[in-house]
């Protein structure tokens, strides 16, 4: 009767479960997921989607007999998306003569198939997805990585006028559609983009076919959108034309003439002339151009999401959420479907526990996203449109996407309130790549640098679906992924290209499934816990959210151009002061006392604990980027090395302010906003 009742309320995890889940995860049927989704490409844009499907009929079979409890549900969507034009002229550059009477070298239009595991005709064209086409003839210049300082630069310490020319520039440092809109600041025309041989190709000989680096043929994908979601809706960019191309940068570097490239800038790229030093540009060699075609269209499109509910049992009300997206720019073995794998055998073991009458305590959603690489649009699009509920109800976002980049070691990045508990599990779950140690004795010897889980841990920030979760509703969220040698790559060579086959993987990157399985093992226990555990595993651990926050803070004082602004005292004082007394109220919050017999009061420990970092969302959004309310823990619209500031709304006016697209009345308003925000989160953890 009443007393069964209670005793249910109070239910502490069943710590037998752990086991049983772990014991049935098996590496064979995630290869064999993984190879029947990689079967054939599975891109955005096309009109089928074969992952789709292979998701669907998977949940359906898997959670067949639990029909009571488990409810497929699907969000359609119709969004712009963008794919190269079949007809007219292909997207390519060329090099031209003086005279523009011949063409001396055209980079090709696809990327040649090199073995029968990714010769497939549904692979899209080299394409930055959204960039307007165009075809433009002008002089090329060596832009570095096209940040704001490497353009100041270029045009005031150098003297380089960038008007009417098209930049080459590096991947990485800033996003892709951003190097658009700053080069169209400068007055560039275009801009192509290369990854750097250092990350992508360090060991020609062992170039794909023959090993794992990407070949001089391989060329990635992207978009060059600036916000997320979907397009149509504000923040994306008309900008120059941008179009990326890899190994045939050299072709324009080699005939770059003008002022040596500053030593930190310089390439090395196979079969470059490296007896001659480089040259910036514009003038190139017999007064060469480059001409820059760009054909594309953006049309719309229905988009799927595809989600499972696994409805709880004792507060069926609040929700854990698993995420993946399914879509790739090819045939994406590595991104994203070694997560989709890894996912897809998660279920079976959620639906062989739920067949021994277990009852997870609280809800579980598993989706998979669709439209993320065009710029996170399926997952954005699901946040906007159940913003109110999710804030609400969601204890934790856990987003996997890349399952295994590489099999060197886990390396997961979280939210501050959720890097102990992350750590705590790594510790307890043996990994199967270096038998004998534990995932977190790999982490902490190959990531850590003797620092702690609070202060080696990365905060998730930018790329993959757990944005919209942290940018619009500041939900805890960790991503889960087993990393590559970073000595060797920054991701893995052969990120968003066509040879990121089935075969790859099998050959390459994870020959055996050690990595996945080990990312299997930590997705089960992360996820039992935040469902099961009365009390929710963070719950107490808020003051590592203060410790972050310290951290920024410093950031603040000690930077000498907010020094050098007096009239700015008295609002890094405020901020300074809220910070203390965030840190005072999570300090005694972590250490009350939880009368774990008191159902709601546990409840109430919990929820707060949730919501908290909820406080730092701003209904205006950020200075610079009004779409995106959490004013800490997200990227800026600039790089912050720019300014050294930890806060991305206020790094961005800083970054701007010498240019003169800032005021110093914004920068106090965006330090007196955050002191406000930051002393709201205090308030929510009151004892």
């Amino acid at each position: 009767g009443d007393g069964e009742a209670f005793a249910r309320l109070i239910r502490e995890a069943d710590p037998s479960i752990r086991d049983a889940a772990l014991g049935q995860l098996s590496s064979a049927r995630i290869r064999a997921h993984l190879k029947a989704i990689t079967a054939r490409p599975h891109v955005a844009t096309q009109a089928t989607d074969p992952a789709k499907d292979y998701v669907k009929s998977h949940w359906t079979k898997t959670f067949q007999a639990h029909k009571d409890r488990v409810q497929m549900v699907s969000q359609v969507y119709r969004v712009l998306l963008s794919r190269a034009k079949l007809d007219g002229e292909k997207t390519r550059f060329e090099i031209r003569s003086a005279n523009n009477s011949r063409v001396d070298f055209t980079s090709q239009t696809v990327e040649k198939p090199l073995t029968e595991h990714d010769n497939d005709t549904d692979i899209p064209s080299p394409i930055l997805a959204y960039a307007p086409s165009g075809d433009l003839t002008g002089p090329a210049v060596y832009a570095n990585y096209g940040t704001e300082a490497d353009l100041q630069h270029l045009t005031k310490n150098l003297s380089i006028s960038l008007n009417g020319s098209i930049l080459l520039t590096r991947y990485g440092r800033s996003g892709r559609g951003a190097k658009a809109v700053t080069a169209a600041k400068y007055g560039a025309a275009g801009v192509l983009i290369f990854s750097d041989p250092a990350d992508v190709a360090k060991n020609q000989s062992a170039a794909f076919p023959n090993g794992q680096w990407m070949p001089g043929t391989g060329t990635q994908k992207g978009s060059a959108m600036l916000s997320s979601g979907d397009p149509t809706t504000p923040g994306y960019p008309s900008l120059a034309t941008a179009y990326r191309y890899d190994a045939y940068a050299r072709e324009i570097i080699d005939r770059l003439e003008g002022a040596q490239a500053p030593e930190d800038w310089r390439v090395r790229i196979r079969g470059m002339n490296l007896s001659r030093p480089m040259r910036l540009g514009p003038k190139m060699s017999g007064d060469q151009q480059l001409r820059l075609v760009v054909n594309q269209e953006n049309f719309m499109k229905d988009i799927e999401n595809v989600c499972v509910k696994i409805h709880g049992d004792i507060e069926p009300d609040r929700w854990v959420i698993v995420g993946n997206h399914r879509d790739a720019w090819g045939f994406g073995a590595v991104d994203p479907s070694s997560g989709t794998a890894v996912l897809m055998e998660f279920s079976e073991v959620l639906a062989n526990l739920l067949a021994t009458g277990w009852k997870p305590r609280r809800s579980i959603m598993l989706c998979t996203w669709d439209g993320e690489e065009h710029g996170l649009i399926g997952s954005w699009e699901f946040v906007e449109e159940n913003l109110m509920m999710l804030k609400d109800s969601v204890v934790a976002y856990v987003n996997i996407d890349i399952a295994a980049a590489g099999n060197y070691s886990m390396r997961t990045s979280a939210m501050p309130s959720l890097r102990d508990f992350a750590k705590t599990l790594m510790d307890s779950l043996p990994e199967e790549v270096n038998p004998g140690k534990s995932m977190g004795q790999t982490w902490s010897d190959r990531w850590a640098d003797g620092k702690s889980a609070m202060d080696s841990m990365l905060t998730p920030i930018g790329g993959s679906d757990y944005a919209a979760f942290i940018e619009l509703a500041s939900i805890p969220a960790i991503d889960i992924m087993f990393r590559a040698d970073p000595k060797e790559s920054s991701l893995y060579p052969m990120y968003h290209v066509r040879y990121e086959s089935f075969y790859y993987v099998d050959t390459y990157v994870d020959p055996g499934f050690k990595a996945h399985l080990s990312s299997a093992r930590l997705l089960t226990e992360v996820v039992r816990q935040l469902t099961d555990e009365y009390l929710l595993p963070y719950a107490l651990n808020m003051s590592n959210t203060a410790l972050e926050l310290e951290k920024y803070f410093a950031s603040v004082n000690g930077s000498s151009a907010i020094g050098a602004m007096p009239e700015l005292k008295a609002a890094v004082t405020a901020l300074g002061d809220s910070v203390t007394y965030f840190q005072q109220q999570t300090t005694a919050w972590d250490r009350q006392t939880v009368d774990r017999r008191s159902p709601l009061g546990v409840r109430r420990i919990n929820d707060a604990a949730m919501r908290a970092t909820q406080s730092f969302l701003a209904s205006r959004g950020q200075p610079r980027q009004p779409y995106v309310a959490n004013l800490v823990f997200t990227s800026g619209k600039h790089p912050r090395e720019t300014s050294g500031v930890r806060f991305p709304g206020l790094s961005d006016l800083l970054t701007e302010l010498p240019l003169g697209t800032a005021t110093v009345a914004e920068i106090d308003r965006q330090l007196r906003d955050l002191a406000h925000h930051v002393r709201l989160a205090g308030k929510v953890l009151t004892v």
